[in-house]
């Protein structure tokens, strides 16, 4: 038999539960101030268990914590698309370094993820084709031609202007100002990156000098 006050109060809540939580929803929907103070001095007081029982969590219930994240962007996805479309616009540069500096220390989940979503997505992929060509077509200048273009790689020795890794016949078109910033499409601007460079770069600043071909 329980003896103390709080034995006592755990074996009522423990035969009572339904009753206990009707009890706590009650009192939380009519005392809201000091329910939330009441949690969050709990909540700091226990902080490392929390953080502990999360993590325990997450590790062991992967799929529960997708398909609960993945329900509620089905279920809120014009209030996420207008939140990121506004953390985009206040933090652009800094979301943008952040993925840089992801996919150098990633390169390979990078490319997988890339992959990925390109099969998932094939319409994106040919709109971002179409796109840059129209990109091409607008720019100020565009008259790199194709032999021009085979001269840039053999004055590269056929290796990414970045990283230096040799990708004959893999290399591919970086415009040193991005074709987006108004840059042209031109011997001058134009050097041979490797697909990871080059996607790693996007439209940002080179990630080390460059020189490139002048006739």
């Amino acid at each position: 038999m329980p003896t103390s006050p709080v034995e006592r109060s755990a074996k009522y809540r423990a035969t009572h539960r339904e009753k206990t939580r009707a009890y706590a929803r009650a009192y939380a929907a009519t005392h809201p101030e000091e329910t939330r103070a009441r949690k969050t001095a709990w909540d700091n007081a226990h902080r490392q268990e929390i953080a502990a029982h999360s993590q325990t969590y997450r590790e062991t219930h992967p799929e529960q914590i997708k398909t609960t994240n993945d329900a509620y962007k089905a279920a809120h996805r014009v209030e996420q698309r207008a939140r990121d479309a506004q953390r985009r616009a206040e933090d652009g540069e800094l979301l943008n370094e952040r993925t840089r500096k992801w996919r150098t220390a990633h390169p390979d989940r990078s490319k997988a993820a890339s992959k990925t979503w390109k099969d998932a997505h094939p319409e994106n992929g040919r709109m971002h084709g179409k796109k840059r060509r129209a990109l091409k077509r607008g720019a100020l200048k565009s008259d790199l031609t194709h032999a021009q273009w085979v001269l840039i790689q053999e004055s590269q020795k056929h290796c990414c202007a970045y990283c230096g890794k040799r990708a004959k016949g893999h290399l591919t078109q970086d415009h040193i100002t991005p074709l987006s910033q108004g840059g042209s499409h031109t011997l001058q601007n134009v050097i041979a990156a490797c697909r990871s460079c080059n996607s790693r770069k996007h439209a940002g600043p080179v990630p080390v000098p460059v020189q490139p071909l002048l006739l």
